[in-house]
């Protein structure tokens, strides 16, 4: 958790300071310690984790307000099945893709010009026939 705090802290202070490109691979790896909430490990760490990505967001949109263009293509194997298109006007809006092919290697391809922030979200079941007795309870009438 001390790791995550003192990362967003220096992340805002490098984009404070009008240095995005030095904080672009900070960025990069605090993001990757979002879990598939959007948090982090503590209330703290969300905080500042958040702060600093909020942060890049505005210093990046300002650069990039009408430049924006991006295609990103989603797909498994060696076929595509989903493509999402970013431009200056919808660029602050949340895609979601469902994957529905079950496991296996999916790519992101992209072209264009602009950030995105792209964000994978995998759970599983592991259903069994047999179940471990986690507690018993016993009723008895008075």
């Amino acid at each position: 958790a001390v790791v995550s705090t003192q990362s967003g802290h220096y992340g805002r202070d490098l984009m404070s300071k009008g240095k995005v490109d030095d904080a672009l691979p900070l960025i990069m790896w605090l993001a990757n310690q979002r879990n598939e909430n959007g948090g982090f490990r503590s209330s703290q760490d969300t905080v500042i984790g958040l702060q600093a990505l909020s942060r890049f967001a505005a210093l990046t949109n300002a650069e990039m307000i009408e430049k924006t263009d991006l295609v990103i293509l989603i797909g498994k194997g060696s076929k595509y099945f989903d493509r999402i298109r970013i431009k200056g006007q919808n660029k602050l809006s949340t895609k979601e893709v469902h994957l529905h092919n079950g496991p296996g290697k999916y790519k992101i391809r992209w072209t264009g010009y602009g950030t995105a922030f792209v964000q994978l979200i995998s759970t599983y079941h592991i259903s069994s026939k047999e179940y471990e007795k986690v507690f018993m309870l016993e009723a008895r009438g008075g």
